[in-house]
């Protein structure tokens, strides 16, 4: 066992932990995935099995991992490890001695660097054999196009030069601090020994980096040079600015419930770790790591509003504009899969692409990005031509949606979900774009379909939508999760979205939130339970949307410490991106109730505080180009536009309990007040 410590800003947690519970340190072009007690792990379960761990540049894991040996013997698990925001730090023992190691990454540069401590506590002097040993395992990513017998990868792991500087192969390079170590190829990595000396109650260190680059051996070799014996100012960020495209403003959170403001740390921090930009390929999030270091297209479409609230708008964009590339070249519909090199795995299901419409508009209305607004939309009505035939009333959509189970019908409850919030979006967005037939058109679309859904899927008898339908019309019900969704989507009449809320909580969830499916998977997933939380908030229901937000939040507690992982309270993915996004957006646009709509340099903003909560604050939120402070109570709303320097405005609408509305315009530097009622 191993005691594993998490620190992050206000954060200070600590508990035992099994010595191969894994840690992750990311930059925008590497990450690192190793275990707290140090030694070499293998994870992954079902991609590369065994084999998703270790220093990954991608599309290329560089190696498994390292280890330390100390007179031959390698060193037993850390008894501590502890995780910081920008490093990591493991403390061994090892016969009256003291190792302390430490791991870091540049924040926005492909290198890690690395920094072995030995402290003699003893009253004799010691000597002996102190040994590196890097396990060098060069691999593509999975389903990615590179493999053990490709050109590139044959150089890259092959051409191996010694000298007393440098260890250099193609595209990568380790240097050390030390002269007097000599470095050794064998078979499975890259080794080094040499005999040390320390004296009572002294201490000796090493230093070294390790740096990739794809194309130019000569920039690996200039980076390692720079950066070898500069751990203390890597990890001290002495002087070093964060990559721009991982950089968030810090959306800070109060609330009266301390654990949920922990939660929102760690939610956000997580958002900036899996930010990435791969050899070769644009700015995007990692979905979930170790098993989905890909872009997704529903995963992305979830996460959509919560990375935005959070912050992170440029990375948004880049990544939207990446699954629009990819969906302009297949007549407008969106990959589900697109793997770290480029290459689509899975073209996607059939609830991808109205999934993404309704991200393109939430991106929108939260930015005001006028030179995407065209194009994208333009993308998305393309995209609806893949179902005129569920809109003229022919047929329901075929195909798999977001339960990949077989057994069910051909046509998923969740799919005809998400085109009616697609039409929904579209409609608006089309009034906001000034195309009133176009609006018509799609709110038109939009009413038939719900109208339909409900004669076709309604169960009377169980307060629930079929699960699927067979080719006949039959219903099936199999009481997965997706039974929210007519809820969270709000295809569902107001009298049964509140039926079927109140069915999914009594017969559908467990102690950590909504089962996946009852009586034959009963796991929890953090998406189905986000999904549930958002319509708790819908159906004023506050109090147990934060119940079902702490729960994902607390997943950050379980295994490794400062992760929210993809299961409840544990599992797959121990850190995973809709977690994170679906946390943040439940507080947002749950809790605050926040709306924008910069494209009208509007925001509506609905408090729904849980009973026990007196305020609420959202300070430095970014909506187009202001930065806000949000203040809410149980009696008002207060919100401040930071000074700009310019004209900008900004219309607030507020609604009040009992459904009124009150607005002001407010400009650069002023705040306003308005009482709830």
């Amino acid at each position: 066992m191993t005691t594993q410590r998490f620190v992050l800003g206000s954060i200070d947690w600590h508990d035992e932990r099994d010595s191969a519970t894994p840690y992750f340190l990311s930059n925008p072009h590497m990450y690192l995935v190793g275990s707290i007690g140090g030694a070499i792990t293998a994870y992954g379960d079902e991609h590369l099995v065994g084999k998703m761990g270790g220093l990954w540049a991608h599309p290329m894991r560089i190696m498994q991992g390292w280890q330390l040996r100390i007179d031959g013997q390698v060193l037993a698990p850390a008894t501590h490890c502890t995780v910081y925001p920008q490093y990591v730090e493991r403390v061994h023992q090892h016969a009256g001695l003291r190792v302390i190691v430490q791991e870091t990454l540049h924040p926005n540069l492909p290198l890690l660097s690395m920094q072995v401590q030995i402290h003699n506590d003893t009253d004799q002097q010691w000597q002996g054999t102190v040994a590196i040993e890097m396990m060098v395992d060069l691999r593509g990513c999975w389903f990615g196009g590179i493999s053990d017998v490709d050109p590139h990868m044959r150089v890259f792991a092959h051409s191996v030069l010694i000298d007393r500087e440098l260890v250099e192969w193609d595209g990568a390079v380790i240097a050390r601090n030390s002269l007097d170590w000599r470095w050794q190829t064998t078979a499975d990595g890259i080794h080094t020994q040499s005999t040390v000396t320390i004296a009572p109650h002294a201490d000796w260190q090493i230093e070294w980096v390790l740096a990739v680059d794809h194309e130019q051996q000569t920039t690996a070799t200039a980076l390692a040079k720079r950066w070898c014996g500069k751990h203390a100012s890597i990890v001290a960020r002495d002087g070093l600015l964060l990559s721009p495209i991982a950089a968030n403003p810090g959306v800070r959170l109060t609330t009266p419930d301390t654990t949920i403001n922990d939660y929102w740390q760690v939610a956000t921090h997580n958002m900036q770790q899996l930010v990435t930009q791969p050899h070769q390929m644009p700015v995007y999030f990692l979905a979930g790591i170790p098993e989905y270091p890909q872009v997704f297209g529903c995963d992305t479409a979830y996460a959509v509003p919560g990375l935005m609230a959070a912050g992170f708008g440029p990375a948004t964009q880049s990544v939207i504009a990446y699954l629009a590339a990819h969906a302009h070249h297949a007549c407008g519909r969106v990959p589900h899969e697109i793997t770290t090199n480029g290459r689509i795995f899975h073209p996607g299901n059939a609830q991808e692409t109205p999934q993404f419409t309704v991200a393109c508009w939430q991106y929108i209305r939260w930015s005001g990005d006028v030179n995407q607004n065209a194009p994208l939309y333009a993308l998305c009505v393309e995209g609806m031509q893949h179902v005129m035939g569920v809109l003229n009333g022919q047929h329901w959509p075929y195909g798999d949606g977001m339960v990949e189970r077989h057994g069910m019908g051909p046509f998923k409850l969740d799919t005809v979900c998400y085109i009616y919030q697609a039409l929904v979006a579209l409609a608006d967005w089309a009034t906001a774009n000034r195309d009133g037939d176009d609006a018509q058109r799609w709110r038109s679309y939009a009413t038939k379909l719900a109208e339909r859904f409900e004669q076709a899927w309604w169960l009377e008898t169980e307060s629930l939508y079929a699960d699927s339908l067979q080719r006949d019309g039959t219903p099936q019900l199999d009481r997965h999760w997706t039974a929210i969704v007519p809820v969270q989507t709000q295809i569902a009449t107001p009298a049964r979205q509140q039926a079927v809320y109140q069915q999914v909580r009594h017969d559908l969830v467990n102690q950590w939130g909504l089962m996946h499916t009852k009586g034959a998977d009963e796991r929890v997933w953090t998406l189905p339970t986000g999904l549930l939380a958002l319509s708790a908030f819908a159906q004023n229901d506050p109090d147990y949307g934060i119940e079902l937000l702490r729960s994902i939040g607390s997943t950050a507690r379980q295994g490794s410490l400062g992760l929210m992982k993809e299961l409840i309270p544990q599992g797959i993915c121990f850190v995973q991106l809709w977690s994170a996004a679906l946390f943040v957006q439940g507080i947002v646009q749950g809790v605050c109730g926040i709306e924008p709509d910069m494209g009208n340099q509007q925001l509506t903003i609905t408090p729904r505080l849980p009973a026990e909560w007196p305020e609420v604050r959202l300070e430095q939120l970014v909506i187009g180009n202001l930065m806000l402070d949000i203040v809410l109570t149980q009696q008002q709303v207060t919100v401040q536009i930071y000074p700009q320097m310019g004209e900008n405005r900004l219309t607030v609408w507020v609604v009040s309990p009992d459904g009124s509305r009150q607005s002001k315009t407010l400009r650069d530097g002023f705040d306003g007040t308005w009482q709830l009622k």
